[in-house]
């Protein structure tokens, strides 16, 4: 088969004025690849603009957050603080009371001790090396029990 070679235009001479439907073919292709590297160029554009204002929003909504975090770390420590004021605080006021108190229980300890004599029964001796413990108990409480209704009377004068 042979090979059929196109004839080529003399010098001078422009195929696009021979024949317009040439010039409008072309014009149309290059609108055409124009129109395509333009449509991407916006839309790559576009999808720049749109992540950076997406990051954006989101660096802001983390800077937000972060904020909360730290003011809610601050008034937890600063609620810590105070309540670790206000029970020191409750401490040192019922120092005062409780050595009352313990002044107090303590006097009518030793009260109870210069009052209270054992029995004769309750001593540990060589007939009785082991005293009866419940007699011995029995003894002291009631012994105890007197002597809190003595002390009560004598403290309310």
């Amino acid at each position: 088969m042979p090979v059929r070679v196109r004839p080529r235009a003399p010098k001078g001479r422009n195929l696009y004025q021979e024949n317009p439907a040439n010039c409008y073919l072309m014009k149309l292709i290059i609108q055409i690849a124009l129109g395509i590297v333009l449509g991407a160029i916006l839309v790559w554009g576009g999808s720049v603009l749109i992540a950076s204002v997406l990051l954006q929003q989101a660096s802001e909504s983390y800077t937000r957050n972060l904020q909360t975090i730290q003011n809610q770390q601050q008034q937890t420590q600063i609620k810590k603080a105070q309540e670790e004021k206000a029970k020191q605080e409750r401490i040192m006021a019922e120092k005062p009371r409780k050595t009352k108190i313990s002044a107090a229980v303590k006097a009518k300890q030793e009260a109870f001790e210069e009052w209270y004599t054992r029995s004769t029964e309750c001593e540990p001796s060589n007939e009785n090396p082991k005293p009866d413990l419940v007699k011995c108990s029995n003894h002291f409480i009631q012994a105890r029990s007197e002597f809190e209704k003595v002390y009560e009377i004598q403290t309310i004068r």
